[in-house]
């Protein structure tokens, strides 16, 4: 890594050292992390952490969409308090031969927050241009859940 070291501080002489090295540090680390899950016994694990990207991902966009149809002062408060795991999870599914979105809200939210969710849902809703790029969500049975059902091997 030496090498490695004084190739790039030649390279990129204005950066710090100290930068260069962690970079460098994060990136070994990064390769590593990667073939160890690339390794066939890793597979599960491997399944388990891409969906549980893809959900938080889900939940960031949600979180998002949302925001922006927030319209008075208390909706806006109360909004605040919303964060990413505080959002519903989104679990694709096939219904009736048509890909939808399971929805399972957290049973931990609070139900002001629930009842802001479920209203700013409905005017994402409203708009075509949101219906037309996403799937249609189907409540879950159940009153909610504990944990993202990803989690559990």
């Amino acid at each position: 890594m030496t090498y490695l070291l004084e190739e790039l501080k030649t390279t990129f002489a204005d950066a710090d050292p100290e930068c260069i090295q962690a970079c460098c540090k994060t990136y070994f680390e990064t390769l590593r992390r990667k073939y160890n899950l690339s390794q066939p016994e890793k597979s599960q694990l491997r399944d388990a952490i891409k969906t549980g990207a893809k959900n938080r991902q889900r939940k960031r966009r949600l979180l998002d969409s949302r925001s922006k149809v927030v319209q008075t002062d208390a909706e806006r408060e109360l909004w605040q308090t919303a964060t990413v795991e505080l959002m519903s999870d989104e679990e694709d599914a096939i219904v009736d031969g048509r890909p939808v979105w399971i929805v399972r809200s957290p049973s931990h939210r609070n139900p002001q927050l629930s009842e802001l969710c479920e209203e700013l849902q409905r005017r994402l809703e409203a708009d075509m241009r949101y219906t037309i790029l996403h799937y249609q969500r189907v409540k879950a049975d159940g009153n909610g859940h504990d944990g993202p059902s990803f989690l559990q091997l």
